[in-house]
């Protein structure tokens, strides 16, 4: 898991790739650590990486749900409010798997983007 820092002036699309980066380097080096205090135990630390994106509903946009696609990492991006009822078929897809609870996103059934 990651949390970072963003300046005030830089929107939550533009800080994900960041974001995602420190929480791969983070996994990295706590498999690292494990591997050479535990050499002989099994993992008990994810060892293929960072595998699923949880974002509030300020990351939903058409190009962060493919560019999320891409990184052949499974997201969860709760729907913004849309204006007029349009929305595409990226979102779509993501409607299917998440829904928003308490402000939350949840997986709704198992299909990845």
């Amino acid at each position: 898991m990651a949390v970072t820092l963003q300046a005030a002036d830089k929107g939550d699309t533009t800080t994900l790739d960041e974001t995602l980066s420190e929480a791969g380097m983070a996994e990295a080096e706590l498999v690292g650590r494990e591997a050479e205090s535990r050499p002989e135990d099994t993992p008990r630390v994810n060892v293929n990486g960072i595998e699923e994106l949880v974002t509030d509903k300020g990351y939903h946009s058409g190009a962060v749900v493919r560019r999320v696609k891409s990184y052949e990492v499974r997201g969860y991006i709760p729907e913004k409010k849309q204006k007029g009822g349009v929305t595409g078929r990226a979102s779509k897809r993501n409607r299917g798997r998440c829904m928003p609870i308490g402000g939350g996103c949840a997986a709704a059934t198992a299909r990845p983007y």
